[in-house]
């Protein structure tokens, strides 16, 4: 038998789970669990690529204005800086997703 709650095998004598603690009904034999598909990896790289893109073209527009090596002005600091967080988060999200 399987718990309900965890989907671990159990003897079928067991009253809880010895895996997550969960009262078990009156021993009668419950089918696994159907695991639920994980769509957040394919979510997870398009959001990657979206950042990684948008930090791209940021870099992109500062180069072409002048504005990427002047640091006279803590908007200038803040934007390089937010420009480096959207590539490395994005191309973070992109690998970390990868596999699923």
């Amino acid at each position: 038998m399987f718990c309900p709650k965890c989907g671990n095998q159990l003897v079928d004598s067991a009253e809880f789970c010895s895996n997550c603690g969960n009262r078990l009904s009156s021993g009668a034999d419950q089918p696994a669990p159907e695991k639920k598909k994980n769509s957040s990896g394919k979510k997870g790289r398009i959001a990657g690529i979206v950042l990684f893109v948008i930090g791209v073209l940021a870099f992109i527009n500062s180069a072409t204005s002048g504005t990427l090596t002047d640091f006279s002005s803590i908007s200038a600091v803040a934007s390089l800086i937010l420009k480096i967080a959207l590539v490395a988060g994005g191309g973070y999200l992109f690998y970390k997703n990868k596999d699923k």
